[in-house]
């Protein structure tokens, strides 16, 4: 601690924080304060460079929150221990319809609730009295949920949390019609299946629970019967495979990890035909798997053919 004492200017507050400053870069921080003397006035000044970075770090924290409260897309209000709104994030005014002017008004939890009844968010079919009571948290530490339809036909879900020192916050979020994204969904699996269906290969999709998910025509016609197990088509055509190590290397690849997103091999099968196995590995960790089963007696056959011409 530094003491000076006998300067007669008298001190303006009870408390400051200077800083001492060389050469234009800051060197550190000092809380002064003071005592009355006879001869004057007596100053203490305590170091303050971890008092200064605490807060600046606090700051940092503060605004980092703020941007995050801002950007998230659910309506959100902090509510005091005195039940006023201190807090909220813009989704409320502009998913919501809240007005700005009104939420600056700091309005109490029961005004917040029935200017949502004002602008018809509240339940079509039922009691408002009912919908408050399923908003208000049977105990402190516990969290109360809803959800309902208004007479606008949104859908939406609302939740009220116990913060500290007896606030609370309430959020609002609008839940998707399940209808339309299941539509969706649909919509997206019939246009997967017809660009499948454009490659000529027997083509299918295996994903992390080594599943057929997804195949070709071709693919389908000849193992339609087993696309609910497990790589149906290569253990169909391991059965079939001469016994060399080669089907052991498929196995591994379709069944373990592979360092590597791309594979091929050739199998040579029973009857003098081959099959040639591709396999790419994506990074959701699906696996696209293409069969060409060829006979080599026909390709003789077509090579004899083509020599004559």
């Amino acid at each position: 601690m530094l003491v000076i004492t006998g300067l007669k200017q008298k001190p303006s507050g009870t408390q400051q924080r200077i800083s001492q400053v060389h050469n234009q870069k800051l060197v550190e921080w000092y809380d002064v304060s003071h005592e009355v003397l006879e001869a004057g006035f007596r100053f203490y000044a305590t170091p303050a460079d971890q008092v200064v970075e605490a807060e600046e770090k606090l700051d940092q924290f503060r605004q980092s929150m703020a941007k995050t409260f801002a950007a998230l897309s659910c309506g959100l209000a902090l509510f005091d221990s005195d039940d006023r709104l201190t807090v909220f994030n813009p989704a409320l005014a502009d998913k919501y319809s809240l007005p700005i002017d009104f939420l600056l008004r700091r309005p109490s939890f029961d005004m917040f609730l029935h200017k949502l009844r004002e602008l018809r968010l509240t339940p079509e079919n039922t009691r408002f009295e009912d919908w408050t009571a399923a908003l208000s948290p049977k105990e402190e530490s516990t969290v109360a949920a809803t959800s309902w339809a208004t007479t606008k036909g949104r859908k939406l879900t609302a939740a009220v949390m116990p913060h500290t020192e007896g606030s609370r916050v309430i959020s609002i979020e609008e839940t998707p019609d399940m209808s339309e994204v299941i539509e969706a969904l649909q919509a997206e699996n019939i246009a997967l299946k017809e660009a499948l269906d454009l490659i000529p290969k027997p083509t299918c999709i295996i994903d992390q629970g080594k599943k057929v998910c997804a195949a070709n025509s071709a693919f389908r016609v000849p193992w339609e019967d087993k696309l609910n197990y497990p790589i149906s088509a290569a253990t169909s055509i391991g059965k079939r495979a001469e016994h060399t190590d080669k089907w052991d290397q498929v196995r591994a690849a379709l069944n373990k990890p592979m360092s590597v997103h791309h594979w091929k091999s050739q199998l040579a099968l029973e009857g003098n035909n081959s099959v040639a196995l591709n396999i790419d590995r994506k990074a959701s960790g699906h696996m696209l798997v293409q069969f060409s089963e060829r006979s080599h007696n026909t390709s003789a056959a077509e090579n004899t053919s083509r020599a004559a011409l």
